[in-house]
């Protein structure tokens, strides 16, 4: 029936509001400190409709963390996997570091939710909780381990080396910083991170930093490789 699909649709955009207002609020506050009440007014829905969609706010909570994963995992995915299938050579292992590296970065600041995932996805990084797990396991563990991967094999050294874990850590955490301490920078450099000169110019300047890195280990000793 007609009212059955109009009730089913509003059903839908209530459902996408609250994501996006739970995810505007949890990108600027601690799960704690958001209620189910503010995420209401900023969806401009009832507060049962929370408990309705996602059965509560920690729910809601850990629909946020997925919808962030599951935005940057389409995002770095395909660079990922093309540079699992290309053919070994220091070149090409270089050039696939810089591009995953220099999309992290565009990913990160790039943003149309005025920094709200990646604020998120920081916090989860430095205060685990619930939606850690699903945002270490679902995208930075696979992109940490392809880039400490890369480092490894384009400065001779093992996979699991100390020193290419450290630097693949250093990098990502370099783009990650711009995303997370956006109004810190945008205080120094009086323009926001996710304008477009500044992403660009933030997104080529880590891969400035990743050429430099790997100019300077490539010529270096491999250091013992971690138990």
């Amino acid at each position: 029936m007609p009212h059955v699909d109009l009730r089913r649709q509003r059903g839908r955009r209530t459902r996408e509001r609250l994501i996006l207002a739970a995810l505007k609020l949890f990108g600027a506050h601690s799960f704690k400190a958001v209620t189910t009440l503010a995420i209401a007014r900023e969806a401009r829905a009832n507060q049962a409709s929370i408990r309705y969609h996602f059965g509560g706010k920690r729910q809601l909570y850990q629909t946020v963390a997925d919808r962030v994963t599951s935005d940057a995992r389409a995002a770095l995915q395909p660079l990922l996997q093309k540079a699992r299938a290309q053919a070994v050579g220091v070149a090409s292992t270089r050039a696939s570091l810089v591009e995953i590296l220099r999309a992290f970065a565009r990913h990160l600041c790039s943003y149309s939710d005025g920094g709200a995932a990646a604020s998120f996805m920081a916090r989860e990084l430095a205060h685990p909780d619930s939606g850690y797990a699903t945002i270490y396991q679902g995208f930075i563990r696979d992109v940490h381990v392809e880039v400490t991967s890369l480092l490894a094999r384009a400065t001779a050294r093992y996979n699991r080396d100390q020193g290419a874990i450290i630097d693949a850590h250093a990098l990502m955490g370099a783009a990650l910083s711009f995303a997370a301490a956006r109004q810190a920078f945008k205080q120094r450099s009086f323009r926001p991170v996710n304008c477009e000169e500044r992403v660009d110019a933030i997104a080529e300047r880590i891969a400035e930093i990743t050429t430099g890195v790997l100019e300077r280990r490539a010529a270096r000793v491999p250091s013992r490789s971690l138990p």
